[in-house]
């Protein structure tokens, strides 16, 4: 037989779990202390979700804090090892952090779970990179370009690093196949000048750094480059015509303005 009080009791349990269910879960609430205890830990096991803590992490990424982002993310990787949106967006905090190792170990993580997974390969490269490991880099982006032929920033970057390991041929390579996925790519244009001009093959460096510059009529570093080639065949007036340009692109440092200085201003380049 049940007691009226048992009844009693069992209406009221179903009467404060339907008003709980209707309160959310950020809403403060005052109740006695035994369902204040039992409220505060089904709030607290609700929230502690692998999805709670992945949209806080990406509120805290998204106002600036990094750090606290990571903890979260962190706390979203523990209860699901295998979520490949998680690491990732872990990862690329880390590095935003310059915290390039512990960058690697999520990005062969996401490798491990996806062994397709193009940007996981770039992005690991790019962790490489920063710490010196070129080889590794090249490796790599070799993969990422394996994976999507089409991938011209992995080209470049590629490029780049082969150029770090002076493998300069390599790299040439690489910046003219950017260009030519990619004929208004003003940086590869130049990278490649800057290459050819370290070969001192300076007419085809000039004519790179042309391109660049038409490309980018701001462009500083090619002004100041197509200056130093002008100078090596020997046409001081364009190479002081370039270094005047790069003068007013805010190029002023005392060696520069030394230069122009002692080379142009017997010729009425210096102003």
């Amino acid at each position: 037989m049940v007691s009226v009080n048992t009844l009693k009791m069992k209406k009221r349990n179903a009467f404060l779990g339907a008003i709980l269910s209707l309160i959310p879960v950020s809403q403060p609430i005052l109740l006695g202390s035994t369902a204040t205890v039992f409220l505060s830990f089904s709030v607290r096991a609700n929230a502690e979700t692998f999805d709670f803590y992945l949209q806080r992490a990406i509120e805290k990424e998204n106002k600036g804090d990094t750090f606290g982002s990571i903890y979260d993310y962190t706390s979203a990787i523990r209860l699901d090892p295998t979520s490949i949106d998680a690491l990732y967006r872990r990862a690329k905090a880390k590095m935003k952090i310059n915290d390039f190792d512990g960058a690697i170990q999520d990005f062969t993580s996401i490798i491990e779970l996806d062994p397709e997974n193009a940007d996981a390969y770039f992005y690991r490269a790019e962790s490489k990179d920063k710490l010196g490991s070129f080889f590794g880099a090249v490796k790599d982006y070799s993969r990422v370009i394996d994976l999507d032929p089409l991938y011209s920033e992995a080209y470049y970057q590629r490029g780049l690093n082969k150029e770090k390991m002076k493998n300069f041929d390599g790299a040439v390579e690489d910046f003219t196949t950017v260009i030519e996925l990619n004929p208004n790519n003003a940086d590869a244009f130049h990278s490649r000048g800057l290459i050819r001009l370290k070969q001192r093959s300076y007419y085809e460096a000039i004519a790179d750094f042309d391109q660049a510059i038409v490309l980018n009529p701001k462009f500083q570093l090619a002004f100041l480059n197509r200056m130093e080639a002008k100078e090596r065949i020997g046409d001081i007036g364009g190479a002081c015509d370039d270094a005047k340009k790069a003068k007013k692109l805010g190029y002023k440092t005392e060696e520069h303005l030394a230069w122009i200085k002692e080379k142009c201003s017997s010729g009425g380049w210096f102003n």
